[in-house]
């Protein structure tokens, strides 16, 4: 006999058919839901009404204003079940036999599942996963192709959870609530639907409306309580929209989450996010721009910032490609000396090639000769003004803000000429002074192409090598203030004007 659960034929059209729970009645004028499925179809009809029983239960919880039943939970019991059938615990799968003892056990979980909700036809959704678990393992011994039921797929935000959950150690704390962002957003535009059915078109759909939110759509405290909907609503079409730079971060978001799941198998086929991510071509973007040396000589100029840092931290990037977080981060125990040549230990780097050694340029003299000779100050910051901020308590936090109020105030409003200009400009001086590529690799903390040099000669240059190419990054016509002039160091030669 075929299962007609939750279904009900009028005409040639099959509808959806469930009972509204007598508290809920009054609220829903109406005892029973009677909803088209849009299809004549048996086997279509008997697999569409989950998802239409999925939104009601959903719905019938929220107007008594309780949380559903773990999903989750649900979705795990069906495929431990699932599971556990293949491996055997309903005895040898041999012959008939086996198949009454399927059959049996089913029949044996409904009845128990009626007796628990007391209500014909109607089993608590732990006891119907393991039954469906049951009847998808022997459609499967059948020779059966067997698509699971969008009731027990992995959500968009249950993936999202597992997700981030799995790669927490791998990010910090600020890309992580990038990405919880990212998510939240997605979920909410496509309904929390199960990640296995997200389509292309439905990657674009959301890349095109996001598309056009302002940049500064998240920077309200309230943006965490805000619908998809409510922030089209406020940002959609106000300003010049979202760059590809900052679309290229959802679609990486998206497309790990993605490949993620795949790799656990509850997704499967094409990547839906992939196609939509787009190279920028840093010539023609917007991005970056090292300094002139009219903005560098504006930088350093008197009067000099109220605040020492505001120049300090800009010249150890200035001499050494460090990024911001880097140089921020710098305790004097980072500060060392070998075979009588001192250099920057760094340990706070965004990746493991960032983990490296940097001679001390003979520019930095004055950070040396302040370095303290007590074992217990040296655990101190350099710059202890530098207070942690931001999600992961970064000592940069609050520099990036202060950099970008002191540049304006010299005159530097170009958007693409920010901090980490100041790496751009290192590596330009020593390209310019044909460096090899590998070489000014291990000064700024990038990968080394090819496994050459990367692989057969980890340790790279020696310290006196790298001491050299330090000596390569010089800016012929900067007018260094007093008491950050060159020669403190190993005996540089001083370009001040």
């Amino acid at each position: 006999m075929a299962d007609l659960r939750y279904l009900k034929k009028r005409r040639q059209t099959w509808y959806f058919r469930l009972t509204v729970p007598p508290d809920l009645r009054d609220k829903l004028g109406k005892t029973e839901i009677v909803e088209s499925l849009g299809t004549r179809d048996l086997s279509l009809a008997q697999s569409r009404r989950w998802d239409w029983r999925a939104t009601w239960e959903d719905r019938f919880d929220a107007l008594r204003g309780n949380e559903r039943q773990d999903r989750a939970a649900i979705r795990e019991t069906y495929k431990r079940t699932l599971q556990e059938a293949r491996d055997g615990f309903l005895g040898k799968p041999e012959g008939d036999e086996h198949e009454f003892t399927i059959g049996d056990t089913i029949s044996a979980l409904v009845e128990q599942g009626e007796r628990k909700t007391k209500q014909d036809g109607e089993v608590d959704p732990i006891t119907e996963a393991k039954i469906h678990a049951l009847q998808d393992y022997a459609a499967e011994r059948r020779g059966e192709t067997v698509k699971t039921k969008a009731v027990y797929a992995m959500t968009i935000n249950e993936a999202a959870k597992r997700y981030l959950d799995a790669i927490a150690k791998e990010i910090t704390l600020q890309t992580r609530g990038q990405y919880e962002a990212t998510f939240r957003l997605f979920a909410d535009f496509m309904d929390d639907k199960p990640l296995r059915d997200v389509t292309r078109r439905d990657a674009a759909a959301f890349l095109e409306e996001l598309a056009r939110f302002s940049p500064t759509w998240g920077r309200s405290p309230k943006t965490k309580d805000r619908s998809f909907a409510d922030l089209k609503a406020l940002y959609a079409g106000k300003g010049e929209g979202l760059s590809q730079r900052t679309l290229n971060r959802y679609i990486t978001a998206l497309s790990g989450l993605w490949k993620w799941a795949r790799d656990r198998e509850e997704v499967g086929g094409e990547n839906p996010f992939d196609r939509f991510f787009k190279a920028i071509n840093e010539k023609n973007s917007s991005g970056y721009v090292p300094f002139s040396l009219g903005d560098l000589n504006a930088l350093f100029a008197l009067p000099a910032p109220t605040n020492p840092v505001l120049w300090e931290v800009p010249l150890v990037a200035l001499f050494t490609g460090m990024r911001l977080g880097e140089v921020c981060s710098l305790t004097w125990e980072n500060v060392q000396q070998e075979d009588g040549i001192w250099f920057f230990d760094i340990t706070a780097a965004k990746s493991v090639a960032g983990i490296r050694v940097v001679p001390v340029h003979d520019a930095l003299g004055w950070l040396v000769a302040r370095r303290p000779t007590s074992g217990a100050d040296l655990a101190n910051p350099i710059w202890p003004v530098l207070k942690p901020g931001g999600p992961d308590g970064k000592r940069s936090w609050y520099m990036t803000k202060a950099f970008g109020t002191f540049r304006r105030s010299r005159g530097i409003t170009d958007k693409g000429k920010v901090f980490h200009s100041f790496r751009k400009n290192a590596v330009q001086c020593l390209e310019r002074a044909r460096v090899p590529q590998n070489e000014a690799a291990e000064i700024v903390g990038h990968e080394k192409e090819g496994i050459t040099y990367r692989v057969y000669n980890p340790d790279g240059l020696t310290m006196a090598q790298r001491r050299e190419v330090v000596r390569k990054i010089a800016y012929p016509g900067l007018v260094l203030p007093e008491g950050y002039r060159w020669g403190a160091v190993g005996g540089g030669q001083s370009n001040a004007a």
